[in-house]
């Protein structure tokens, strides 16, 4: 991976998803490329999202706010 990428984006783990607070593996080995339009080089690869991981992700994210502290902060805390 390109380390202007590295450093713009400080991408940690490009091969897994951040799910309900945690780093997760995908539930696939599936990839795709970030192409520079510029100088057509990959400048980065991520691991591709599928069905699972999605399911996995609104389920967390619905957990979170059925039983987080989300719903119950003002606008402002929000922001």
């Amino acid at each position: 991976m390109s380390e202007i990428v590295k450093q713009a984006y400080d991408i940690r783990h490009p091969d897994r998803f951040f799910i309900g607070g945690e780093w997760i593996k995908p539930s696939t080995t599936s990839v795709f490329d970030i192409i520079n339009p510029v100088t057509e080089e990959r400048t980065a690869q991520f691991v591709e999202a599928r069905a699972a991981d999605v399911d996995r992700a609104i389920t967390a994210a619905r957990e979170a706010f059925d039983s987080g502290p989300w719903p119950r902060l003002t606008p402002v805390e929000r922001a």
